[in-house]
């Protein structure tokens, strides 16, 4: 205690070199932790946003699809959609899917005409994977055959609004080109960009004879329990296929595989996260280092008189580190409090950045920017050692410049 005492003297006997010193590792610590919340809950909200609304957590496809979904083919197709589903129900347990139809076409309005991803959807099941009746901003949600809902990004671009006439154009499961005209029903604004800005959907029968489908769809969805059951589901059908003819020719893909490119994107946490811890190790231990060389030149005379009074060097050293530790502790809670406060505070204003990013990168990412944050507990914890860690190493070295100091020759020093 006679040490801890004495450290805590010397810590505040320049209270505002201290103070400053206290900044710069709360500023770096709270900083570390605000951004480190921010890039989490980016990642859960974009796992969250893309599962909600493009995949559900496992989608079911015919095999090969996958290999050319890019261009997404209509002659690798689910046959008999009933029956897939009713085996899926009766062998695995999940009654919460739907079938769809997914395709590219055409829209137009008599006068623009622009690429879109078109979505035959069943109206009475698909709202049991995902929500579009809540995402519908104008307008109505499907009623008639010849309904569509369009993105309102989409439907913004081309001056198209809720009772007008489209005709969407599509090459069928044929080689053949089909045209049909529909009536805007509503105007689609889902937190998934690619939606807002792309797409197009309506009731799946209509799809179904647009594109000569004959009954058959692009895929099933299927939401589970939550998202962790992904995987152990994927492992669960790929055994059924193998038992239930119903399945066979079948294949399942989680909603992480389906959105791999989106979140490589995302997964910038890990190096964002060395770059901030870097950027706080050299804010503090430069601090800390130019705070104790102040202290060791200014107290010269004190530490020779220590010396000629019996204080040996690894007294003289622990002084100085207690004095870097409770720099330490002070400076990386009072930083940690920060963040997690301004963590806190941002996740309750939820701001929509989106208009302010960059155009390039809406399109690699083709969802709403939300200022969600997500604390880390542990990375909290792990930053409150970090600064106590680098408080300590940081001191160490005018620490032991101060030790080697000769009593003779610092009762000298003016």
């Amino acid at each position: 205690m006679r040490w801890l005492r004495l450290a805590w003297r010397n810590v505040f006997r320049h209270r505002r070199r201290t103070v400053i010193t206290f900044a710069a590792i709360s500023a770096g610590i709270g900083y570390m932790i605000l951004m480190d919340s921010f890039m989490g809950g980016f990642e859960l909200y974009s796992m969250r946003n893309f599962v909600d609304q493009e995949a559900g957590h496992l989608k079911v496809h015919a095999q090969g699809y996958r290999d050319e979904e890019n261009v997404m083919p209509l002659d690798v197709v689910i046959n008999d959609p009933a029956v897939v589903m009713g085996a899926i129900r009766d062998k695995l347990g999940y009654d919460r899917m739907t079938a769809r139809i997914v395709f590219r076409g055409e829209l137009s309005d008599g006068v623009d005409q622009l690429p879109v991803v078109g979505i035959g959807i069943d109206t009475a099941t698909d709202r049991r994977v995902f929500d579009y009746r809540g995402a519908v901003t104008r307008g109505r949600f499907l009623a008639d055959r010849l309904d569509i809902l369009i993105g309102q990004n989409l439907a913004r671009d081309m001056g198209i609004d809720t009772g007008d006439y489209v005709t969407v154009v599509a090459r069928t499961r044929k080689e053949s080109w089909n045209a049909y005209d529909f009536t805007v029903a509503g105007l689609l604004g889902t937190s998934d960009m690619f939606i807002d800005m792309n797409s197009v959907v309506m009731d799946i029968r209509t799809a179904d004879e647009l594109l000569q489908m004959d009954g058959a769809v692009t895929e099933i969805p299927i939401r589970l329990a939550g998202m962790d059951a992904a995987a152990p589901a994927k492992k669960r059908f790929r055994q059924a296929t193998a038992e239930v003819p119903e399945l066979a020719g079948l294949e399942a893909w989680t909603w992480r595989e389906l959105g791999e490119l989106i979140f490589q994107i995302t997964g910038t946490k890990q190096a964002g996260g060395f770059i901030l811890t870097f950027v706080v190790i050299v804010i503090a231990a430069v601090g800390i280092i130019n705070t104790m060389l102040m202290a060791v030149m200014e107290r010269t005379r004190e530490i020779g008189t220590m010396r000629a009074l019996g204080f040996g060097f690894k007294e003289v050293v622990g002084l100085f580190l207690w004095e870097g530790a409770l720099i330490g502790v002070f400076g990386s809670f009072l930083g940690a409090a920060m963040g997690v406060a301004s963590a806190l505070f941002l996740d309750f204003l939820a701001l929509d950045v989106t208009n302010l990013m960059p155009g390039g990168f809406q399109s690699l990412l083709p969802m709403r920017m939300i200022m969600y944050t997500d604390v880390d507990p542990t990375f909290v914890l792990r930053a409150i050692l970090l600064g106590i860690g680098v408080s300590l190493l940081a001191t160490l070295i005018p620490a032991r410049r101060a030790a080697r100091i000769q009593p003779a020759e610092a009762l000298r020093h003016v």
